[in-house]
């Protein structure tokens, strides 16, 4: 039995929803330091040392912090304004399909910045897993979204 297009309930837009779940947890994980903790002091270690050290960690951690938040909002602004193209002539799908292509591109560079904290900072994967699998699921969403677009080609062709 099939139901009326203008009866159907509408859809949620599975890629924004996920991007917005990802910069959730992403977030958290940026307010938790990268779920950081410094090692116990060293009392052989003499203060200005140690302050040394924590003023490193803070700079260390607030740039990472900055760039991860920056991919982020990057990510979100391409797939908005993909979604805003409604291709009607093919120099709007290309323009569609850039900002997808951006997005994804993005994602890979968060996979990285995240994977970087975590080798150089000691701290426990668990949380980073989290952002991963949203970071995965993001990528395979953007991908399938870019593969559906190809019914907006044979529209403009034909």
């Amino acid at each position: 039995m099939t139901v009326l297009k203008s009866r159907q309930s509408q859809s949620p837009f599975k890629v924004f929803d996920n991007a917005v779940a990802m910069r959730k947890a992403v977030t958290e994980l940026l307010l938790a330091d990268f779920a950081y903790k410094p090692p116990e002091a060293n009392p052989m270690e003499s203060e200005a040392r140690r302050r040394r050290k924590r003023t490193l960690l803070h700079w260390f951690v607030k740039k990472r912090r900055d760039a991860v938040d920056d991919t982020m909002a990057r990510i979100i602004r391409h797939i908005t304004i993909a979604n805003k193209i409604f291709p009607t002539c093919a120099a709007e799908l290309e323009a569609r399909r850039l900002h997808q292509d951006k997005a994804i591109g993005e994602c890979y560079v968060l996979e990285q910045e995240l994977q970087y904290c975590m080798e150089i900072l000691p701290v426990s994967a668990k949380r980073y897993f989290r952002c991963a699998d949203f970071i995965i699921e993001e990528i395979k969403l953007i991908k399938a979204w870019r593969k559906s677009d190809n019914k907006f080609k044979e529209k403009i062709k034909g």
